[in-house]
């Protein structure tokens, strides 16, 4: 079994948790002990999570958003930027969406954008700016 695969441990910290222990001489003495810490490895759909492959998703089946996205990645990479800051171009542009819906003048392809995703905080734009570079740059070879 790899590192970290199985029992979803990742990590142990020590804690002041207390537990009483004999110590051979019928003395109890606090020991600390460390406490695992808990992480589910979430995957959705081989991506990190639910939101982000949501995002993604609307994304590219809508062939407007399509284009448009795709155009500004390959933008993006003839002008040397790297993918992080077409991360914060993809964030802004959910964020204006977001604002669309709660200001309640957006469309209806806006409101169910917000309804699948859910919330933009867990989104890695980064996983998703990197798929866009990723398949610009196997599309053009």
């Amino acid at each position: 079994m790899g590192k970290n695969q199985g029992s979803g441990y990742k990590n142990i910290i020590p804690t002041d948790k207390k537990v009483h222990s004999d110590a051979g001489r019928g003395i109890r003495q606090p020991q600390k002990v460390a406490m695992p810490i808990y992480h589910k490895e979430e995957k959705y759909q081989g991506w990190s999570n639910r939101e982000t492959w949501a995002v993604k998703l609307h994304w590219d089946n809508n062939v407007g958003d399509y284009n448009y996205f795709t155009g500004t990645a390959k933008r993006f990479l003839k002008e040397g930027k790297p993918s992080y800051e077409f991360a914060d171009f993809l964030k802004q542009q959910a964020e204006e969406i977001e604002e669309s819906v709660y200001e309640g003048n957006a469309s209806e392809e806006a409101k169910n954008f917000m309804r699948d995703v859910g919330s933009l905080w867990r989104v890695d734009w980064d996983e998703i700016a990197k798929a866009y570079y990723e398949d610009i740059k196997s599309d053009e070879k």
